[in-house]
């Protein structure tokens, strides 16, 4: 179940099947706490320090791959070690060093998708493994990883599970990654790129973390990009040729209800309020890339270098919601649409839609710090993750924006302070440290505002 720990052996959930479940409590065993008040975060039953993926995104948008796993065991003897692997990413085969096949298991992926590799003997403690994995979607059905959202614009999903892991953000690996991509799209990935080839149809790109990462992942489409740097720093932004079917659907019900009601009503997206002429993303491209350019700069001052050279803020076609990979960014495609075309489509009406898209972009290069450099011990620290995040804007605006600081504390404070559905403050819900457990089916936001 989502948000779940893997840390904690006692889990209390209030579970109505089909409808919702609650976190109610989570411990450890008994005999922990007689060791210490706070038992420690209970290590990875392995660890990979090195992973080598080699993979394709076909013309259909299929994923294929094979990843080569360097790790160690951290407390022998096991033998049977989970993976975590998006379940419609079919396994092949996994072999060791020498080539030889080794055992699997993998749950039929409308089950719970639960993938384990199979050592042929205990493992030792400390002993360094080295096993291949090669792996598939099934080619008969559409992708599920790479979802096409319009012309050129693809979402790409299971961005923490395209590739084998023992647990995301639980681990730091140093990374090398190859893809093979058609070549008539922009491809994206995290870390530092060593080449960039085209070949017959295909375009061939090679990547490298700088340093371990807890997640890699990439994107790809059909972008204008734009670019801001200096001796130390590259940001480049992609924006979309073309926008998202959901917004082009907006122009073509426009056009069907103009010929429905015919000329005499006049220019229907006109008395609407709704500006047609402003959907665009790629011209926002620039302002993107000045923006987090700045922004980085911002945050080098107050919290320090990163090694990172060269940071990718891309589109994705969804809107309000952005996310943070290490020196890859994804922006909502209504973040990259002018703020007059959003007011036209009623996007930004209340006052906590203005202020994301007002901080999304900097909030998430702020990530790069808070979440990928620090990181979290257990879903208890994870607070940390988003809190400086939200902090990290407030710097921005305080910077840029003066006369908006006030105004984005008030809006927090309010949230705390402000009964929620379920009838109460969510600053009164219960602490912090509970994280996830202070949500309920009523109120699913306690955690995120307390944050």
């Amino acid at each position: 179940m989502p948000g779940l720990s893997s840390d904690e052996e006692v889990t209390l959930l209030h579970y109505n099947r089909g409808n919702y479940f609650e976190w109610w409590a989570g411990f450890h065993l008994a005999e922990e706490y007689s060791k210490s008040p706070h038992p420690e975060h209970r290590t990875l039953l392995a660890q990979c320090r090195e992973e080598h993926i080699d993979a394709e995104v076909s013309k259909s948008n299929h994923v294929s791959a094979t990843a080569e796993m360097e790790f160690t065991v951290t407390a022998g003897p096991a033998r049977v070690l989970p993976l975590s692997l998006e379940g419609v990413l079919r396994i092949s085969s996994v072999t060791d060093e020498t080539g030889k096949k080794l055992s699997f298991i993998q749950e039929d992926r409308k089950l719970d998708n639960d993938t384990w590799i199979i050592l042929p003997e205990p493992a030792a403690a400390g002993r360094v493994y080295k096993v291949k994995i090669s792996y598939e979607e099934d080619s008969t059905r559409d992708s599920r990883i790479i979802l096409q959202e319009g012309s050129g614009l693809y979402f790409v999903g299971a961005r923490t599970s395209w590739y084998p892991s023992f647990g995301a953000f639980d681990d730091r690996t140093h990374f090398k990654l190859r893809f093979r991509s058609p070549k008539k799209y922009k491809f994206i990935a995290t870390g530092r790129r060593l080449s960039s080839e085209k070949s017959g149809d295909s375009l061939e790109t090679e990547w490298e973390s700088e340093i371990p990462y807890s997640v890699v992942g990439f994107n790809y489409g059909d972008f204008v990009d734009k670019t801001q740097s200096d001796q130390n720093l590259t940001v480049t932004a992609y924006g979309g040729r073309e926008v998202p079917d959901e917004l082009k659907g907006v122009t073509a019900s426009l056009d069907i209800e103009q010929l429905r009601r015919g000329s005499g009503a006049g220019d229907i997206a006109s008395r609407s309020g709704i500006m047609t002429g402003g959907f665009n993303t790629a011209s926002s491209a620039a302002y993107a890339a000045a923006q987090s350019f700045q922004a980085f700069k911002l945050y080098e001052f107050y919290f320090g270098q990163l090694p990172f050279k060269s940071i990718s803020v891309t589109e994705q076609p969804v809107g309000f919601f952005g996310q943070s990979w290490p020196t890859l960014i994804f922006l909502p495609y209504t973040s990259l649409l002018d703020a007059t075309t959003r007011n036209s489509l009623r996007m930004q009406n209340s006052a906590e839609e203005r202020e994301f898209y007002n901080v999304v972009a900097v909030h998430e290069m702020s990530h790069q710090w808070w979440g990928h450099m620090v990181g979290w011990k257990t879903y208890h620290d994870q607070w940390l993750s988003e809190g400086f995040a939200d902090f990290s804007a407030a710097l921005y605006i305080r910077k840029t924006e003066p006369n908006k600081f006030k105004a984005f504390w008030d809006l927090r404070r309010r949230h705390l302070l402000q009964n929620n559905s379920a009838g109460h403050p969510p600053v009164e819900v219960g602490p912090l440290w509970l994280s996830y457990q202070t949500n309920s089916y009523l109120e699913p936001r306690n955690s995120q505002v307390l944050i």
